[in-house]
């Protein structure tokens, strides 16, 4: 009686040590879940804004992830959750935030290309924004001062040139025509240049970028005209205003 007795006795004590045990895992798991839930939607309806462009939004928070699409310097995205680790690229170690883009694209984007704003912090935002661009243009216009044309390819006039100068005017010139002036301005997030004249080559162009340079194009795919740089002089309009009144031109 007593062997059964203390067989039932050490069968009952291990069934109690497997049922705390089990507990234990369970609380642990759970508090676990539960903190890395907190971490994980600290930043749910943050508002981000991208730093540069051709931001790379992927579709997992891997750097090695399929490329979903690519996001101009100054967009405003949604923020619906971040990782809830940090990850190292490079020389930089931050989070990956899961976002909405307003044309309808889901997924993620490296917290190194985003600053963060409150959702409700709407005049802090703008006012970032207006920042950005304004140190923006100061810079476009430094890198696209100069004198600029059709490539011999084109199938358009070469005699035709439009000059753009740092202080926001430009010319437009074509052999036999009387010469088109005034002042332009920049949309960054449609990349156009608007000219309150008109040119020789219509009322806008677009620009892109290829590494630090930009290029200069107008019409679509089938029928795209670019333009190279002809000079790269920085002079202001002003300064060549003088010039053609001192030699008579």
């Amino acid at each position: 009686m007593s062997f059964y007795s203390d067989t039932y006795l050490k069968k009952e004590n291990r069934n109690i040590i497997i049922i705390i045990l089990l507990l234990i895992i369970i609380v642990f798991i759970t508090c676990k879940d539960e903190t890395s839930t907190k971490q994980y939607n600290k930043d749910i309806n943050n508002i981000g804004i991208t730093l540069m462009d051709k931001t790379i939004m992927r579709v997992d928070p891997f750097i090695n992830s399929s490329v979903i699409t690519y996001i101009n310097k100054g967009e405003i995205v949604t923020i619906l959750n971040k990782s809830p680790e940090k990850d190292r690229i490079g020389n930089s170690r931050n989070f990956w935030y899961n976002v909405s883009f307003s044309r309808g694209y889901l997924g993620w984007i490296y917290g190194t290309s985003l600053k963060l704003f409150p959702v409700n912090n709407k005049h802090e935002i703008e006012s970032y924004l207006s920042d950005l661009w304004g140190k923006e243009l100061i810079g476009f216009r430094k890198k696209i001062a100069g004198k600029w044309g059709p490539s011999a390819k084109e199938s358009i006039v070469p005699e035709q040139s439009l000059e753009i100068f740092e202080n926001g005017k430009y010319k437009s010139y074509q052999t036999g025509s009387k010469l088109i002036e005034g002042e332009y301005n920049i949309n960054f997030k449609a990349k156009v240049i608007n000219f309150s004249n008109g040119t020789f080559f219509g009322n806008n162009i677009n620009f892109l970028t290829s590494g630090n340079k930009y290029i200069l194009t107008k019409g679509n795919k089938e029928n795209e005209m670019k333009l190279k740089r002809i000079s790269s002089s920085s002079n202001k309009a002003d300064d060549e205003s003088k010039k053609d009144k001192r030699s008579g031109t």
